[in-house]
């Protein structure tokens, strides 16, 4: 009894020993060294196979490939209810009993010691099995938020609270999704027209109420405590300020999302191809109504605003206005033992305000020399040799990580470039004078990137990496603890929930090595024991078995050198994240700082008369590499040369064309013979930052009258269908609404505007559409004309602050029978509080006059309406 109970506890420890490898130790390897990792994992693995008898050998395998099935098996049943869940876990530890006794002839201790490992296994979730190699167990809170509108919320840290992290969400508040419908039909709440109207109403959008959710993490868990009243506004101008849902929605003074679209009005529009591209920059002018807010900065500083076209407020108690056309002020720095503020808009801006004297913009980064700097996200940091700015972008920019230091005379330092676009830094805390860098890092083998959580501090041009662990969590925040300690505070995306990580002090690396280790040793010790040769053989046999000794003897050293050389491998793989010599080598930036005691010229949102404007070409459009010229929209061109490398070299000049003919025939063929029915797929794309929202559409029009769109607004799918005057729309809420009659959209009609435009038309290098040959033009317009597409009139609001905006549109036109193939429109618009935002409307047409294009009749959408 005593000796099986040993032996069930050896299994039970090896089946630990198997679970903590492959988590802690295997898969890191894989993730943050690649096949390296892999093969020194491998090598590792040969060698103790190779020590290990036979007989141990096959039992080991066969235990350690059961242990990680059960652990991969069991995880898969979390997607199942809690009733079917106990069910599937207790078949999948009997069958991994069943096939270990069968087919890996496992003693009994060890198929008991196999189920004790199985069900303690799912004490952990296997997520956040990857994580205790740095931290605890994760905390985490319910999901604060379900109706699926917003992607993501900010996540902030109540400075006047130490531990205290404060959110939005509603879902304490509100019923789950759906809940409100299910519950008027069992009551029979939509029997009358209350029910009805609502039913209406949540189809086409209606307001949603947000609540603020602070949560104090003293003690390791969150726990919610009520925000006062006087806080409340605080906190949701903080929200309108990250800009959730832009441009579709507003957040407004008492924490209503307001939507200032519906679906169905937004289906019409996107099914109106020209009005697409005004209606778009409209919904923008609506967000400029509010001044701009500038954050409590602290300090000498105070009153901070922005006009679009100065900052002002005061500082050390008297007031400044400084000219810049900044929309975001991006907070406190120290250059040169002057007080500054760091500020964002088309250009990166560093204002001096020297002691008794004026403010003036020392230091200015524009998109001649990072073309996507206006969607960086910047962190300001204090090294030990000087100050520097983090700069993160977002995923579909080609532009990487970079930390860039002001220089004395004006200029800017690379100090380092990451070498993957995906590398983003997330915060940074101070170990006395040392800056210490939160960053997330892409995995080196998964065909959907697996994010890695991991602290680094700068030396000598290069990133020295501390630790990293696996994670998929996004705004990751250092909490600061007393007495210099520090936990980390995140959001799980998508499920809007917060996770509280702390870390522990247990080398779980050399503990798995020394486990490691002792193994191998009792291996060998085992394998020499077992090889020795017996005292009462014969001659002839004993020779035979010194021969076997003396080659067991020879595997074993083989086997013994294997694993020295896998464990001296991993110990000396680098740690360090260099720059990348071919994408922009560490030196000098270029830096435009504008003249004039009083900061420079005044600056507006929008381009002086005369003033090159950023070039948002297809080349050099997010993710889409940058072959044409970025303008540097600053003012002084002639100063600011781009960067060597960098892909910004300014192409041949195009002399213009005159493509009215070409357009004017594309356009008769699109609405004309052949062309009554075609499909359509298109999205309109806001990024701010690292937010993007989205409205996509996926259809079929048929003429005279029918059309049908598989819909999505701000992430929320929806359907919509019309029949001449019938208009109906589904969404999974509702299910089908009728909506009343509205005007039909104009599809390609609207875009006739456009045809003034392309006496002057830049041509491109042929292309294709699905196969089929088109030829590309390219014209430049204002927002004059976005607005004309749109039927928007002079003297809306929204056309005399956007009227100068300059954009750009592509059209691919196809040839015999000559019909518009693609449409694609990209402009920068200012957002107040965040800097610019990439707008993009992009349409494609395929399968003119295809017979098997058909829409259903009004009668079957109604067979499905709610009685």
């Amino acid at each position: 009894m005593i000796r099986e109970l040993r032996a069930f506890g050896g299994w039970l420890l090896f089946a630990v020993y198997v679970y903590a490898a492959y988590h802690l130790a295997v898969l890191p390897l894989a993730w943050t060294d690649g096949f390296a990792g892999l093969a020194v994992a491998a090598a590792g693995t040969v060698g103790l196979l190779g020590l290990a008898p036979a007989e141990a050998r096959r039992r080991g395998i066969a235990f350690a490939f059961l242990v990680l099935f059960a652990d991969r098996a069991l995880a898969a049943t979390g997607l199942y209810p809690a009733a079917a869940r106990v069910a599937l876990a207790a078949l999948v530890i009997g069958l991994t009993v069943l096939v270990g006794r069968a087919a890996g002839r496992l003693p009994a201790p060890a198929l008991l010691a196999l189920a004790a490992a199985a069900a303690l296994s799912t004490a952990i979730d296997r997520p956040d099995a990857k994580l205790l190699g740095r931290f605890l167990p994760p905390v985490r809170t319910p999901a604060l938020y379900g109706a699926g509108t917003i992607d993501y919320f900010p996540l902030f840290l109540d400075p006047d609270h130490p531990g205290r992290v404060v959110t939005f969400g509603n879902r304490e508040e509100v019923p789950p999704e759906g809940k409100e419908a299910k519950d008027a039909a069992e009551t029979g709440g939509d029997a009358g027209p209350e029910g009805e109207a609502t039913r209406l109403a949540l189809a086409r959008l209606a307001p949603e109420r947000l609540y603020v959710y602070a949560f104090d993490t003293e003690g390791g868990t969150f726990r919610r405590v009520a925000v006062p009243d006087a806080e409340v506004a605080r906190w949701f101008e903080k929200l309108r300020n990250d800009f959730p849902g832009y441009p579709f929605f507003t957040v407004e003074d008492d924490g209503t999302l307001r939507p200032l679209v519906t679906r169905d009005a937004w289906a019409e529009t996107l099914f109106d191809f020209g009005r697409t591209f005004g209606a778009l920059l409209r919904l923008d002018a609506l967000h400029l109504r509010r001044p701009i807010a500038a954050p409590d900065v602290g300090g000498p500083f105070a009153g901070l605003r922005l006009t679009g076209e100065a900052l002002e407020g005061t500082f050390d108690g008297r007031p400044f206005r400084l000219p810049t056309d900044a929309t975001a002020v991006v907070g406190r720095f120290s250059l040169g033992g002057e007080a500054a503020l760091v500020l964002q808009g088309r250009s990166l801006e560093i204002a001096v305000f020297p002691k008794g004297g004026a403010p003036r913009v020392s230091h200015r980064l524009s998109p001649a020399s990072i073309p996507d700097i206006y969607a960086s996200e910047v962190i300001p940091v204090q090294f030990s040799d000087g100050p520097a700015l983090l700069l993160s972008f977002p995923t579909d920019s080609p532009e990487r990580a970079k930390i860039v230091r002001p220089e004395p005379d004006g200029s800017w330092r690379l100090l380092f470039e990451a070498t993957d676009p995906l590398f983003r830094f997330e915060d940074v805390r101070y170990d006395g004078a040392q800056a210490v860098l939160l960053a997330l890092a892409p995995g080196r083998l998964s065909g959907y990137p697996q994010r890695l959580l991991g602290e680094y501090v700068y030396e000598n041009g290069r990133l020295v990496r501390l630790w990293q662990a696996p994670t998929s969590l996004i705004n990751v925040r250092y909490l600061p603890g007393p007495n210099g300690t520090w936990r980390l505070v995140a959001t799980e995306y998508p499920n809007h929930r917060l996770v509280l990580l702390t870390p522990h002090p247990l080398p779980v690396g050399a503990m798995i090595a020394a486990a490691t280790g002792l193994i191998a040793v009792g291996l060998l010790v085992r394998r020499l024991r077992d090889g020795r040769v017996p005292q009462d053989l014969t001659p002839d046999r004993s020779a035979q078995d010194g021969s076997a000794f003396r080659r067991r003897a020879g595997a074993v050293g083989l086997s013994a050198a294997v694993l020295f050389a896998a464990l001296l491998a991993g110990a000396a793989f680098p740690v360090v994240l260099r720059s990348t010599p071919s994408a922009r080598p560490p030196g000098v930036l270029p830096s435009v700082a504008a003249a004039g005691a009083d900061g420079g010229a005044p600056a507006a949102n929008l381009p002086a008369a005369g003033e090159p404007a950023l070039d948002l070409s297809a080349e050099q459009a997010p993710g889409a590499g940058r072959a044409g010229a970025a303008g540097p929209a600053t003012g002084a061109p002639e100063a600011e040369a781009p960067i060597e490398g960098a892909g910004t070299e300014t192409p041949a000049a195009r002399a213009p064309v005159d493509a009215r003919a070409a357009f004017r025939a594309a356009l008769a063929g699109s609405e004309g013979e052949g062309a009554d029915r075609f499909q359509v797929v298109g999205y309109t794309r806001n990024s701010v930052h690292k937010r993007k929202t989205t409205s996509m559409v996926s259809g079929a029009v048929v003429r005279p009258e029918r059309l049908f769109g598989g819909m999505r607004l701000a992430g929320t799918p929806y359907r919509y269908y019309r029949s001449g005057d019938v208009r109906y729309l589904w969404t999974a809420r509702t299910e089908w609404v009728p909506l009343p009659p509205a005007d039909p959209p104009a599809l390609f009609r609207s875009l006739e505007a456009l045809m003034p435009e392309f006496a002057a038309a830049e041509r491109l290098p042929d292309d294709d559409v699905l196969g089929l040959p088109a030829k590309v033009y390219r014209i430049r317009v204002n927002g004059e004309t976005l607005f004309r597409l749109a039927g928007i009139a002079p003297d809306d609001a929204a056309f005399r602050a956007f009227a100068a905006l300059p954009a750009t549109i592509t059209v691919k036109l196809l040839d015999d029978p000559a019909r518009i193939g693609e449409i694609e429109g990209r402009w920068l618009v200012p957002v107040p509080g965040a800097g610019y935002a990439l707008q993009e409307v992009f349409f494609r047409f395929f399968h003119y006059g295809d017979p098997s294009i058909a829409i259903r009749p009004p009668e079957d959408i109604e067979r499905y309406l709610a009685p």
